[in-house]
């Protein structure tokens, strides 16, 4: 596990370097400089949380969500309703932008009902990650809120890898208003038992 999301930060002011290696429950951060030292960053994210402060922002009509509320009324759904999914193990990358849960909502807009290839998947993340500010040694080839989110649909069984990149196997589903969506929360708590079977915490290095 520690290899599929490892990142490293350095900070030139305290001349100190930073391995940040994700796992379910937060990062597990170990800083090489003058000192050494270990310690885990936790997941501050709830889910329920997330969706009764989504359903404040859109009756009050935060401006921040506009353009996201007005494209999926576009396709037909509500925004109120996105699926759970989306709040799954996101990373808590710092300096993004745009919130993780809405990138990973324009990306289903995006390719719900189509195959994903993998010069198109690109190209989304390119561009929505364009303006964001993290302090990486190395970005690496593949953005880590893409490969998160990659994964996490993968587990889960909903998209499948191809030659060309991935197709579906089946869409996440949408609710029709976040009253019902907090009603199926025992979706959510399925879908989370799915990803922890398959995964396994980084360990401290002792």
């Amino acid at each position: 596990m520690t290899q599929e999301l490892t990142l490293w930060f350095l900070d030139m002011t305290r001349q100190r370097l930073d391995r940040w290696q994700w796992q379910p429950s937060g990062w597990l951060i170990t800083q090489y400089g003058h000192h050494y030292r270990q310690y885990l960053r936790p997941s501050a994210h709830s889910p329920k949380q997330a969706q009764l402060q989504l359903a404040r922002q859109l009756y009050y009509r935060q401006p921040q969500l506009r353009a996201l509320q007005e494209a999926s009324y576009r396709k037909g759904i509500n925004l109120a309703g996105v699926p759970w999914v989306v709040q799954l193990q996101l990373t808590g990358l710092p300096g993004l932008v745009v919130p993780e849960w809405q990138l990973r909502t324009w990306w289903l807009l995006r390719f719900q009902h189509s195959p994903v290839t993998r010069e198109a998947n690109h190209t989304f993340w390119q561009r929505a990650l364009g303006n964001s500010k993290t302090p990486l040694l190395a970005w690496p080839s593949e953005p880590p809120v893409m490969k998160r989110w990659l994964t996490v649909l993968t587990r889960l069984h909903l998209l499948e890898e191809d030659e060309q990149g991935w197709h579906w196997l089946q869409t996440p589903q949408w609710y029709p208003d976040s009253e019902r969506k907090l009603q199926q929360f025992d979706d959510f708590l399925a879908m989370q038992r799915v990803l922890e079977q398959r995964v396994s915490p980084a360990q401290p290095n002792i």
